[in-house]
């Protein structure tokens, strides 16, 4: 087998400069490091005992007692007689198209 040459476009100066990558904005920060010193303050605080009373949860009566409601179910007397007006009727049939 011969060995073919390979046909290389020539690289013209506007593929060069479509290549090359842009340059960030003047006012860009770079992503702060994920480790940096902690400070003394933050290190030896000390929470108020206000703070440490809004840090424990809430006192509550447990669900099933505070939402029990035995007649929860039950359907009220005047329910049973609603009576549906006729314009509710017309307007719970589908279109006709």
């Amino acid at each position: 087998m011969k060995d073919k040459e390979l046909n290389c476009p020539s690289i013209l100066p506007r593929t060069i400069a479509l290549a090359k990558s842009k340059s960030v904005h003047q006012d860009y920060l770079p992503d702060r490091d994920a480790h940096w010193p902690v400070s003394y303050a933050a290190t030896h605080s000390k929470a108020s005992p206000r703070i440490q009373e809004l840090a424990n949860p809430n006192k509550r009566a447990p669900v099933h007692i505070v939402y029990y409601d035995p007649d929860v179910f039950k359907v009220k007397p005047a329910a049973l007689k609603a009576q549906c007006p006729q314009r509710i009727r017309e307007l719970a049939q589908p279109l006709s198209r």
